[in-house]
């Protein structure tokens, strides 16, 4: 009988730690969000001098950028849990031209492959089992309209030095940024004075993805959700032999813009918990 209690308390605390390991923590997550870049496939390397079967010719990548906002955890019961952000207090205008302020509270994730960077803090999420993700490529309703020079510096929606992700305040953020050259001659060196450039924004082009790939979050615990950002899928249909399909900022090029835009779906691959 001893013998029966000890092996039934030793089931007993198995499952305990059973649970434990299947996410039942209440402790919340300190989660992340990694993001691997590739081409076709192939890991991203955003120099002028590494050319990749793209856009039906050869072509280099220098510049590969990404807004993602509104990021939701999607329970399995249907309820949602929004991915908080630090808060920050922005300057915007409307096209009524009235200045205000708008407080962001969204984890705006400024996705800069062409610096190599793979990894973004998301912040606290409560443990569980989760049916997938949903989340925006670009930035919508008055988000869009804040004066991103006027933004806390390090903050996503502050202006970068380096590659502009930002036009105005009335024409908003840059959501999707993707360049680099050309070598249309296939002699393995970029063709002096050609380049390519997609530069997607505008509200109206901020797209929506829902990822329906479950997923367990094990409270106490650091972890990290996988996506992966596919810049050959994004420029899917593109050919740059013909020089009307290689330079778009949006409303100067909508066709080519609107084209690269129905990829981004495409082109983002979410893969649960890495």
């Amino acid at each position: 009988m001893t013998r029966l209690l000890l092996a039934t308390g030793a089931f007993s605390a198995l499952a305990v730690l059973a649970g434990c390991d299947a996410g039942t923590s209440s402790e919340p997550v300190s989660l992340s969000l990694g993001v691997a870049a590739q081409v076709n496939g192939t890991a991203l390397s955003p120099t002028p001098t590494t050319f990749y079967a793209l856009g039906g010719t050869k072509a280099s990548v220098t510049g590969a950028r990404l807004y993602l906002s509104g990021l939701t955890l999607l329970r399995k019961d249907g309820t949602n849990v929004p991915v908080s952000g630090p808060t920050v207090t922005v300057p915007i205008r409307t096209l009524a031209g009235k200045d205000s302020t708008l407080t962001v509270a969204d984890r705006i994730v400024l996705v800069r492959s062409d610096r190599g960077e793979a990894t973004y803090a998301l912040g606290e999420v409560p443990a569980g089992d989760y049916a997938g993700l949903r989340y925006t490529v670009g930035l919508t309703g008055l988000t869009n309209r804040a004066d991103a020079t006027q933004a806390p510096a390090g903050h996503p929606l502050a202006r970068q030095t380096d590659l502009n992700n930002f036009w105005s305040w009335n024409s908003g953020y840059i959501f999707t940024r993707v360049e680099g050259l050309l070598d249309l001659d296939g002699d393995g060196a970029a063709d002096p004075g050609v380049k390519w450039e997609i530069h997607v924004g505008t509200t109206p082009m901020a797209v929506t993805v829902t990822s329906n790939v479950p997923f367990t979050l094990r409270g106490g615990a650091a972890q990290t959700l996988g996506l992966v950002a596919d810049y050959g899928r994004l420029l899917q249909g593109v050919d740059f032999a013909d020089p009307a399909q290689r330079v778009t900022h949006t409303m100067d090029n909508m066709p080519l813009a609107a084209k690269v835009n129905a990829n981004v779906a495409a082109a983002l691959v979410f893969q649960g918990v890495k």
